[in-house]
């Protein structure tokens, strides 16, 4: 079975189905994030040098050829008191079935091997180091048996079941949900239970069902590479666990999430995180999506000669589609008063053209910044008759956020007169005389009066003093209509929630125009931002939007050393675009470093935490921006390789197993290393958290 993408809000994910990933899990050990049991994971995982080191290996094929039985488990993961245990040991060779038995010494206490699989499961009952020696015997007439000397630790938990650190507790207790708080003058989340937790998490934890250049599709691959849908997301889970990473963020499927149940797992998910979830009522709003409201918003860029989508705000059918979506979205419904929702981000920046990169600070690459919104309300059409998404009819025609405009104008000036004199304009009138574009009314500006209104929708080079003072105190304006209808409507249904804004305010390092910042910094509880943690970006964040926490969106790519090599120059020029994988992990680590460790001039740490862009390389943006190959490969300079495979594009290499005993390799190339430096930068981070 393939699934389908759990959102139903016209957004560009919602086109792409999840993906079922299927077999049965090898390692349930890192439950509740556990740093410690993570960090030995760590130092497992440095002694590998290659895929042909099989640590619990699924493979029954012996790769030197010979027949003698051999146990090829190379050791075991630790564990940690009371969290689920799960690993099977695997031999080669020799005649199956196989027999396991414990030879020597004692199993930790809660854990129990099966003889007829070699899984060695349950829920560990005290902390220790135990040493056993395991036997296997085949099913031959002379049987053979072989032997191994194997350890497992099993460490204390220093995270609670939210994977806050119980060595930094907060002095006022837990609330029962997440919330935001300062230690000493560090912003950090806090976990319903009290503890601090470092947000450090991961958009779009979810698969694709197209094929790529090589005829097949994520989807297939996993669902050949797992047994059943409940176990691959199990495993999804359990690598981001033991690459450092604490949360699911948004567009996610609903199996990585940790209020999904399952039969197979015997209940709830066994591996769960807390999770940042979406909305998207600025992506349907346009089409007026499954009816939500009265009728469709309109797009105020849509009648300029500029790109892009942001919804007319000041229309009741805005708000109306806003109180719906929430009240409606089954998918979330079951997380608004859960302590598991870390928050919620309302609406992708794909929606909301003119909240990216404000024009204080040099983009990356340059001159990549959004529209001055209230410049475009000034030259957009009063009216429009057709939708451009559907091309049926309006049968309310009014552009309300021009309107707006028009009426705020007419309350500050009075007269026509008065307006004229100070934007240096012509007008006769507030209203439209002779049609939009050609008239000599207000309401008939499309920016044929390039005297006062200039033609630079970004900077507003040309604009008149006048006129531009003005559009930026209507920009202000624009913008709080948007967060207070947002908020109102969430909280109503969701009062505990951190509302975090859209998926990113600011794009390309630099954050957006002040007086978004302005109107954000009144109604969110959180700014996720795509800006720089530079001091002087820090300064004017706080400046505009007061002391708020920041979290950060972050993504880079090395396209030329991936399974994306087809599309070498995406971004080039970008501090997102690096040459190889080593860079890139350096890149991450530098990103994690400088974000969680900025602080504005008056010594305030702001930064709470991270999401990365994405799970998995993203075939539509053609863009290596995957923890994880569209093989499924981490690249770690282990999975993502060729590995003596003839055939890349099918499911794994005989010669490549990673370290939970699933097939690896098969990539067309041999990827470089991103995740050894993502996963050492994070454990870092949790290491120090919240100094």
């Amino acid at each position: 079975m393939i699934a389908t993408s759990p959102y139903t809000g016209n957004d560009r994910f919602a086109k792409t189905p999840a993906f079922e990933l299927r077999r049965v899990s090898r390692i349930q050990g890192f439950a509740g994030g556990n740093l410690f049991l993570a960090l030995t994971f760590l130092a497992l995982v440095a002694v590998i040098s290659g895929c042909s080191a099989l640590v619990a290996g699924k493979s029954s094929t012996n790769a030197s050829g010979s027949n003698a039985l051999a146990i090829t488990t190379a050791s075991l993961p630790g564990g940690t008191v009371g969290a689920v245990y799960s690993v099977t040991l695997q031999a080669a060779s020799g005649t199956p079935s196989y027999a396991w038995s414990i030879t020597g010494g004692q199993l930790p206490g809660g854990l129990a091997l099966s003889a007829a699989s070699g899984q060695i499961s349950g829920t560990p009952t005290a902390s220790g180091q135990s040493s056993i020696t395991v036997t296997v015997k085949d099913s031959a007439a002379s049987p053979q048996a072989a032997t191994k000397a194997l350890t497992i630790a099993i460490t204390v938990s220093n995270v609670d079941q939210y994977g806050g650190l119980l060595s930094a507790p907060s002095p006022n207790g837990g609330t029962g949900h997440f919330r935001v708080e300062k230690f000493g003058s560090r912003w950090s989340f806090v976990t319903p239970v009290g503890n601090a937790f470092p947000m450090l998490g991961v958009y779009h934890v979810i698969g694709d069902s197209r094929n790529d250049e090589l005829g097949n599709s994520y989807d297939n691959r996993f669902q050949a590479k797992y047994g059943t849908d409940q176990t691959g997301y199990l495993q999804v889970n359990q690598r981001l666990k033991s690459w450092g990473f604490n949360t699911i963020g948004p567009y996610s499927y609903r199996m990585a999430m940790p209020l999904d149940s399952e039969t197979q797992w015997g209940g709830a998910n066994p591996l769960p995180m807390p999770v940042v979830l979406i909305e998207n009522p600025s992506g349907g709003c346009p089409l007026n999506k499954n009816n939500l409201a009265p009728g469709p918003c309109k797009n105020i860029i849509a009648t300029t000669a500029y790109n892009g989508q942001f919804p007319d705000v000041f229309d009741p059918n805005f708000d109306a589609y806003v109180g719906a979506a929430f009240a409606t979205d089954t998918f979330n419904a079951p997380y608004y008063n859960s302590p598991w929702l870390l928050g919620m981000m309302v609406d992708d920046m794909d929606y909301l053209g003119g909240f990216g990169g404000g024009t204080d600070f040099i983009t990356s690459p340059p001159e990549s910044w959004h529209l001055h919104l209230g410049w475009v309300t000034l030259v957009t059409a009063p009216t429009q008759t057709t939708n451009p998404f559907t091309s049926m009819a309006y049968t309310d025609t009014t552009v309300y956020t021009k309107k707006a405009l028009h009426d705020f104008l007419v309350t500050k000036y009075g007269t026509i007169a008065a307006l004229n004199t100070a934007w240096g304009s012509t007008y006769t009138t507030f209203d439209s005389v002779g049609g939009w574009k050609t008239g000599t009314g207000l309401m008939d500006e499309g920016g044929q009066n390039t005297t006062w209104v200039g033609t630079d929708p970004y900077a507003l080079a040309g604009t008149s003093a006048g006129c531009k003072a003005d559009l930026d105190t209507f920009l202000f304006q624009l913008a709080k209509q948007y967060f207070s209808t947002i908020s109102i409507h969430l909280k109503q249904i969701a009062p505990n929630a951190l509302y975090f804004g859209p998926t990113t305010i600011g794009l390309w390092q630099v954050p957006p125009r002040r007086q978004i910042l302005q109107a954000a910094g009144q109604y969110v509880d959180v700014i996720n931002t795509g800006a720089s943690p530079v001091q002087a970006q820090l300064d004017f964040i706080a400046q505009y939007a007061g002391d708020k926490p920041i979290a950060y969106w972050v993504g880079g790519h090395a396209n030329a050393d991936s399974g994306r090599w087809r599309h070498p120059n995406a971004n080039q020029g970008s501090v997102y675009a690096n040459a190889t994988q080593g860079p890139r992990g350096q890149f991450y680590a530098n990103q994690i470093s400088s974000y969680l460790n900025a602080a504005t001039t008056a010594g305030v740490k702001p930064s709470v935490g991270l999401l990365w862009w994405e799970w998995k390389d993203n075939l539509g943006e053609e863009q290596n921006f995957g923890l994880v190959s569209y093989m499924d490969n981490a690249y770690d300079g282990v999975e993502a390789t060729v590995s003596g495979s003839t055939a890349p594009g099918v499911v794994g290499s005989s010669t490549c197993v990673d370290i939970w005993g699933y097939h690896c390799g098969a990539e067309e190339k041999n990827y470089g290393d991103f995740i050894t430096a993502v996963r050492t930068a994070n454990l870092n981070l949790l290491a120090t958290w919240p100094k």
